[in-house]
Order: structure tokens, then C-alpha cells, then sequence
């Protein structure tokens, strides 16, 4: 009786082993095969018009040099960072200009970079936000800050920018932009 009941159980095992194995791996395999899928579609990205490059050359203005690129380029940041107890405002600056962070703003500003003498390339930068990438933008302020004023090491995050809630935000734009700069903002960046 024991040698049947041995038998039995590890039949048992066996065949539940078996099964796990197969199909674990027709699991990883299938896994696999979607993860190789959704990498291989192509991304659709935004195609800025040459209407939102020409709105773009207006709202900013001729870029001849790297110190007008960096600073278009911090100006643009003030939409997606604010300043405590500071609202709209950035302490110890007077900012004569708001650029909205548009797509073709920000298209704008890379071909600008091609036609002028860069030391400090901060394309890296353009290319982020270019796809909407602005978890680092505390970062790229402060990046974008140093070249415009090398040697500016006081920095102290208690004082310093923070990303701006989503709402902040679209106040932010509201109040510089108005509803269609709001627009423009939901279109581009849903």
C-alpha cells in the first residue's frame, strides 16, 4: 500500500511540475513576444506646423547668441516651476517676458541652436521636454541657470523652485496666456 501511495504522489508531482514548467514558459514566452511588439511600433510624435514655428519666431524673438537661447530657454521653465510664497513671481529677478512651453516653442528654440555658436550644448535639455519629459525640470532650471551665471553656487533647494502641481500650472498659463494658451497647453501635452 505505501509503495502505490509513493507512486502516486510523486506521479502527482511529476505531472504538477510538468505543467509549471510549460507553462511558465509559454508565459515568458508570450510576455516576450508583446514586450518585443510594443517596442517595435513607432512613436508618434507631435509634428509641429509651420504656423506654430512662425507664432514661435514672433512670441520669441531673433536668438543670436547662447546667452539669449538660455535665457528663452529659463524663461520657459517659470511655467512649470514656482517659488514659495511666490505665486507668479520669481524672487530677485525681473522677468520682462513669459514664453508659454509650447511643442513649437520648443522646436523653435532647437533650430535656433544650429545657427549659432553653442560652448554648452543643452539640446539633451530640448529633447526631454521636446517629448514631454519634465520630471527633471528642477534640474534642467538649475543647469540652464549656472551657464547664464557661472559660479552661482547658492543654491538652496528650501528657497528654490519645485515643479508646480498640474492646477499651478494651468493657472500659470491662465493668468500669462490666457484660454488660448490654456488650449494650446491641452492640445499639446494631454
Amino acid at each position: 500500500m505505501n509503495k502505490k501511495f509513493v507512486y502516486a504522489a510523486l506521479g502527482l508531482s511529476i505531472i504538477v511540475g510538468s505543467s509549471y514548467v510549460i507553462l511558465s514558459s509559454n508565459y515568458t514566452e508570450t510576455k516576450s513576444a508583446a514586450i518585443k511588439t510594443a517596442s517595435s511600433e513607432p512613436k508618434v510624435s507631435y509634428k509641429v506646423s509651420d504656423e506654430e514655428l512662425s507664432q514661435a519666431a514672433k512670441e520669441i524673438g531673433e536668438i543670436n547668441d547662447e546667452k539669449m537661447l538660455f535665457t528663452r530657454m529659463m524663461e520657459m521653465t517659470f511655467q512649470k516651476l514656482e517659488w514659495k510664497d511666490h505665486k507668479f513671481q520669481i524672487p530677485g529677478t525681473i522677468v520682462e517676458k513669459r514664453i508659454q512651453m509650447t511643442k513649437g516653442n520648443i522646436q523653435y528654440i532647437k533650430e535656433r541652436t544650429k545657427s549659432i555658436e553653442v560652448t554648452e550644448n543643452k539640446e539633451h535639455i530640448l529633447d526631454k521636454w521636446t517629448t514631454g519629459d519634465f520630471n527633471s525640470i528642477e534640474k534642467d532650471f538649475r543647469e540652464i541657470r549656472d551657464s547664464l551665471s557661472p559660479g552661482n553656487d547658492k543654491y538652496n533647494p528650501e528657497n528654490g523652485p519645485a515643479k508646480r502641481a498640474e492646477e499651478s500650472e494651468k493657472e500659470y498659463i491662465q493668468h500669462f496666456f490666457g484660454d488660448d494658451g490654456l488650449e494650446q497647453h491641452n492640445k499639446q501635452w494631454k
